[in-house]
């Protein structure tokens, strides 16, 4: 369904600034990962899994007014429990941060990445009982935490990324955040409050979905949604400091 036909969580508030969005993340990712005049496709959908994943924390901040200075340094919190590996990195582990991927058993919001992915799925062809586990792709990502294969997802090694979603991540985030910020162009003459981060999940799921879609041909349906899945999940995980520049 086209977005203007489609309510979304911020087609009531800021439905110009949210449509420009999806298009404008859309089209940069490709650009950004182009390489050449090529992309590698395994590499595109492993960074819109990365910036599906990072999207996805901020959201949690933003809702629930945490920052990663407020959580414990290691150990279980209120809302997280937080691993520190040997290195020293911290990584966010806990069912409400899940749930933007997984959905929550009851929850009645539809707006989670493995819904958008599950319909690339349909849309593809494949049929339910040949999509990937999730259980098992969020296994996958938990024990490579402090590893050297942390971000990449379980695949044949013919459908490696060039990078992981901790590498992709650093590289456009910083994009990401500029499209979010973006006002409607001013022939426009509108006003719209910001695209909250509270929004920007749903943004970077619905790019996903139309990246896995549009990419058909080029890698095996159930592998595309686990190159998506498995890094926004490792990517949700990430401390900050990780990511953004000190």
């Amino acid at each position: 369904m086209p977005i203007d036909q489609q309510k979304y969580p911020w087609s009531e508030t800021s439905p110009i600034k949210g449509n420009l969005s999806v298009g404008n993340l859309r089209n940069n990712i490709r650009k950004l990962l182009t390489n050449s005049g090529r992309i590698h496709v395994e590499t595109l959908l492993t960074g819109a899994g990365a910036i599906a994943g990072f999207c996805s924390q901020n959201a949690f901040w933003y809702t629930t007014k945490l920052t990663p200075d407020t959580v414990p340094e290691t150990g279980f919190g209120a809302e997280l429990a937080v691993v520190r590996t040997k290195s020293g990195e911290r990584f966010f582990f806990g069912d409400q941060l899940n749930a933007y991927i997984a959905g929550r058993a009851g929850s009645i919001n539809k707006f989670y990445l493995w819904a958008f992915v599950r319909g690339a799925l349909v849309s593809l062809g494949l049929p339910p009982d040949q999509h990937p586990d999730l259980g098992q792709m969020f296994s996958n990502v938990s024990k490579a935490v402090g590893t050297e294969g942390f971000g990449l997802p379980v695949v044949e090694d013919l459908h490696l990324p060039h990078a992981s979603a901790p590498q992709l991540i650093r590289v456009l985030w910083p994009h990401v955040q500029a499209i979010f910020a973006l006002p409607p162009p001013p022939q426009m003459k509108i006003m719209e409050p910001d695209l909250e981060p509270s929004y920007w999940p749903s943004v970077s799921f619905l790019v996903a979905n139309q990246l896995m879609i549009s990419t058909r041909g080029y890698v095996p349906p159930a592998v595309a949604a686990t190159l998506v899945i498995e890094s926004a999940i490792a990517a949700s995980k990430l401390d900050p400091k990780q990511v953004l520049p000190a």
